[in-house]
């Protein structure tokens, strides 16, 4: 299949198949407006979306429009920004907010829990990713144009300018 998200400020997130013009989106909302979304790569019908209010709410796509999320949970204190599933470990995950932290989890049984946070040194994180050669790296981007690098596995960033 190929789909596609988009999503608008609305507190609307939506899922199209993009083979379908004629087909219409499913759609999701959220309590405040769609900063993010992220499928995860272990699980194909799971997508992670992060809201303007700090919240993280994951969904099953096969579920359809306006199901609950599997699990909602607070992880920034302001806006989380981006949002990355690890690809080499199940239910991992890491976020970025505008209180300039980034945030490793794991959710098991439907609960995130934090593994390490790190305030990487770029102001308000505006995007972060996981590296598709080493897979425990982050890089993030922020307000005040540098780039960072987080090797998760030892739990500090370094400042790339």
């Amino acid at each position: 299949m190929t789909w596609t998200f988009f999503f608008d400020f609305y507190k609307t997130c939506m899922q199209s198949d993009m083979r379908n013009p004629e087909s219409t989106p499913l759609q999701w909302q959220v309590n405040a407006d769609v900063e993010a979304i992220s499928w995860d790569p272990h699980n194909p019908h799971n997508f992670a979306v992060s809201s303007e209010d700090g919240s993280v709410s994951i969904f099953d796509s096969r579920q359809g429009s306006s199901c609950q999320p599997l699990v909602k949970h607070q992880a920034h204190s302001k806006a989380t920004t981006s949002i990355s599933f690890c690809p080499s470990m199940k239910d991992t995950l890491i976020t970025g907010s505008t209180d300039a932290t980034a945030k490793l989890w794991k959710i098991d049984d439907c609960i995130f829990k934090e593994i390490a946070s790190e305030n990487m040194g770029v102001g308000s994180i505006f995007t972060l990713a996981y590296s598709s050669d080493s897979s425990m790296l982050v890089a993030a981007g922020g307000a005040n144009g540098s780039v960072s690098v987080w090797d998760t596995k030892v739990c500090y960033a370094t400042t790339v300018v």
